[in-house]
């Protein structure tokens, strides 16, 4: 198995594990960050969300956004 392969099936591990994450988007210069419950299709993400919402305006502007997944307190480790 190729790293690629194996970085691939780690990342869906995290996905199954990890419904629960933050959407952050851009609304005015400034990151509005939120709670939300992620689905996956592989590697595609999918929300429940309504279609005239705040976070649909932010990301309709600004495409780019950043969802964290995969906390795991018992697993983190101090640097």
């Amino acid at each position: 198995m190729s790293n690629h392969e194996q970085l691939k099936d780690h990342v869906i591990e995290v996905l199954k594990e990890n419904r629960i994450g933050v959407l952050s988007t851009m609304k005015d210069d400034r990151p509005y960050a939120r709670y939300m419950t992620f689905y996956h299709d592989g590697l595609m993400l999918y929300t429940p969300t309504g279609r005239h919402t705040h976070k649909v305006e932010d990301i309709e502007e600004n495409a780019h956004v950043h969802i964290l997944l995969g906390y795991d307190e018992k697993k983190r480790q101090l640097c």
